[in-house]
C-alpha cells in the first residue's frame, strides 16, 4: 500500500481506529477533499474542517440526530474532542456510508422529506456559533459584475440582473413582514442541502455536511431539495411526490407555506445562476443555462399553485 497521508496517520492515533488498511479520495457524494479510510475497525470518511467551531458544529448536529438514520455519526477521539488537529488544521471522522450505484437510486420523497423536518427540529433546539451566508446573492452578484466588467451590456446579463435585483428586494420586505407562521420558518438550516449533500444508501437517505449550516428559513433548505431531486417531466408523478415530501416533512416539523417555498425556489435559482456566473463568466453557453434557471421558476410555481384558482395544491394525507 502506498504510504499513508500525514493527516490519515493522525486519525490512525487520534481516533484509535487501529490499523489503516487502504486510503483513497472519497467519491461521490462525499465532500471535496474528504478521504476515504478503511482500518481494522471500520470503513470512515476522514473531513477537513474550517476551523474548531465547524467541527463542533458538526458533532453538535449529528449528536441531536443520533439514532434518527438522517446523518453520519461521527467519531469521538481519544482526547475526548470530536476532532483531531494535524499541521494546524482540524479534521473529523465520519461512519461511511456505502452509496448506492447512481441507478438504483429511487428517491423516497415521503422519507427525504421525513428526514428534513428531523433536521430542522433537531436545529431548533440548538444555539450554534453565527456564521454568515457565504454564498449571499447580492454579494455574488457583486463580484460577477466587478470580476466581468461591462458584463451588465449584455441582454441576457441584463434580464438576470434585475432577476437578482427583484429577489433581493423581495427577500429584504419578507424578512421585515414576516410574523407567527413565517417567523416559525426562521431557525438554523443547513444552508446547502442539494442532493450533491445527500448519501442514497441501502438504508435510505442521509444528509451530509454541515458546514454551511446558519440562521434562515427552512423554506430555503426545502427549495434545495426539490429543485435538485424533483423530477418535473411528469407532471401528475411531480404533484405526487411533492404530496409526499409534505407529507413526510410535516409530520416531524412545521407546516410548509407554498408562496414562502415558491419564494424559496426562486431565490435557490436565481443565486444559481449568480454563483454560475461568478464562477464561469458570461459565455453564451453559461449565460442560457443561467437563464433556464431562471425559466424553471415558473414551472415550480405551476407545480405548487393551481393558476386558474389561485389555491396551492393542497397535501393529501
Amino acid at each position: 500500500m502506498a504510504q499513508l497521508s500525514p493527516e490519515a496517520q493522525a486519525a490512525a492515533r487520534g481516533f484509535g481506529i487501529g490499523h489503516i488498511r487502504s486510503e483513497n479520495n472519497a467519491s461521490a457524494g462525499i465532500s471535496s477533499g474528504a478521504r476515504l479510510i478503511a482500518s481494522e475497525t471500520g470503513i470512515y470518511v476522514l473531513r477537513r474542517m474550517r476551523g474548531r467551531e465547524q467541527a463542533l458544529t458538526e458533532y453538535r448536529i449529528a449528536e441531536a440526530l443520533k439514532g434518527r438514520s438522517v446523518c453520519p455519526e461521527i467519531r469521538i477521539a481519544s482526547d475526548g474532542n470530536p476532532w483531531i488537529e494535524s499541521e494546524s488544521a482540524f479534521y473529523n471522522l465520519q461512519h461511511y456510508i456505502e452509496p448506492l450505484p447512481p441507478g438504483a437510486v429511487v428517491v423516497d420523497f415521503e422519507e427525504l422529506g421525513a428526514k428534513a423536518g428531523l433536521l430542522h427540529t433537531a436545529l431548533s433546539g440548538l444555539e450554534l456559533d453565527a456564521q454568515p451566508d457565504r454564498f449571499e446573492l447580492q454579494s455574488k452578484w457583486s463580484a460577477f459584475l466587478a470580476r466581468y466588467p461591462g458584463a451588465e451590456r449584455n441582454a441576457a446579463v441584463k434580464r438576470i440582473g434585475t432577476a437578482v435585483s427583484a429577489c433581493s428586494e423581495a427577500e429584504d420586505a419578507a424578512r421585515a413582514a414576516r410574523s407567527g407562521q413565517e417567523k416559525a420558518a426562521e431557525s438554523y438550516i443547513h444552508g446547502d442541502l442539494g442532493r450533491w449533500n445527500l448519501v442514497f444508501g441501502a438504508e435510505g437517505a442521509r444528509i451530509i455536511d454541515f458546514g454551511e449550516v446558519r440562521r434562515g428559513d427552512r423554506h430555503f433548505d426545502l427549495a434545495a431539495l426539490l429543485v435538485s431531486t424533483l423530477e418535473l417531466k411528469g407532471t401528475e408523478t411531480a404533484r405526487r411526490n411533492l404530496r409526499a415530501f409534505k407529507r413526510g416533512y410535516e409530520e416531524r416539523a412545521i407546516r410548509i407555506e407554498d408562496t414562502l417555498l415558491h419564494a424559496a425556489i426562486r431565490l435557490w435559482n436565481v443565486r444559481g445562476a449568480a454563483a454560475l456566473l461568478e464562477s464561469r463568466g458570461p459565455d453564451e453557453k453559461v449565460l442560457r443555462y443561467a437563464e433556464s434557471l431562471l425559466v424553471r421558476v415558473d414551472d415550480y410555481e405551476k407545480l405548487l399553485f393551481d393558476k386558474e384558482s389561485g389555491k396551492s395544491q393542497k397535501v393529501q394525507t
